[in-house]
């Protein structure tokens, strides 16, 4: 294909200009998997009038990969815009204090293994030797259940507990509101909602470093970024959290309010305008 000849495809398809919004696959399957198909990556992303990444380290790796010239482009029609969160949470904030005999963490979504619940367990396991800790996880489905399954049907994973999906936001505010910290150490994570929906709730967030969330937050705050692959990372970010939990409650709800869809939507509203308004010139 001739130089533009992608990009010309879109533009009759749905119109011109057009924005490309970059996800997880994105960076981490196609241009790890795919290396014979930049070339459609960067003809699209040549042409686009702007660029939109869900957080800001996805920003960093995309900028990181392409070829020096894109790269300058993509400084200039770049932005950084967050999903947002379902007006329920948003309504329905907790921010009150929890007491519990023990530290009760909480995962909520699929059992896939991407999401890394088998690196959660173990990090509780540690936990437990010289802090009583709990595992909750709500949710099922996914290609790690079975393997989930079998752990929790060991005597040595007792601190683990199963309490399958739930999509009532009433029954799940009160799953969150009986928590104290969200585990979500993804392998991989485009954002992650959940993360944003445990804020709202007062949990402050266990996250992977470089995936989802990460980037948005200032560090020692509401978050900790951990490596995924080390159970010991993971046990610190919890800790961490648990040290500075007290007062800790308000700040999540705080952050939470960030991700509203009227200001997203504002967001997106102002990219149309300002791509309108260079269309017109």
């Amino acid at each position: 294909f001739s130089d533009g000849a992608v990009a010309r495809r879109l533009q009759r398809k749905f119109g011109t200009p057009y924005i490309v919004a970059v996800r997880n696959t994105d960076i981490n399957v196609f241009m790890k998997y795919r290396p014979d198909l930049r070339w459609l990556c960067w003809d699209i992303l040549r042409n686009a009038a702007q660029v939109v990444f869900l957080s800001p380290l996805y920003e960093a790796k995309l900028k990181g990969m392409v070829p020096p010239d894109l790269r300058a482009d993509l400084d200039k029609k770049s932005r950084v815009i967050p999903n947002g969160l379902d007006h329920y949470w948003l309504e329905n904030t907790n921010s009150e204090e929890r007491f519990h005999n023990e530290l009760r963490l909480l995962y909520v979504g699929d059992f896939s293994r991407n999401k890394n619940i088998m690196g959660s367990i173990e990090a509780t396991g540690l936990l437990n030797e010289g802090t009583p800790t709990t595992l909750t996880l709500a949710g099922d489905g996914g290609d790690g259940e079975q393997m989930v399954d079998d752990l929790l049907a060991r005597e040595e994973c007792a601190f683990v507990s199963r309490i399958g999906r739930i999509d009532d936001h009433v029954q799940l505010r009160a799953i969150y509101g009986a928590h104290d910290i969200l585990v979500m150490p993804s392998f991989f994570e485009t954002f992650g909602v959940t993360y944003v929906e445990a804020l709202s709730q007062g949990l402050p967030v266990v996250h992977s470093r470089g995936q989802g969330v990460d980037g948005y937050f200032p560090e020692g705050s509401v978050a900790e970024a951990v490596d995924p692959s080390d159970p010991v990372s993971i046990v610190e970010g919890i800790r961490k959290l648990s040290e500075r939990l007290p007062g800790l409650r308000e700040q999540c709800v705080h952050e939470s309010q960030r991700f509203g869809w009227d200001l997203i939507s504002g967001n997106y509203k102002d990219l149309y305008v300002d791509i309108a308004r260079e269309q017109s010139k």
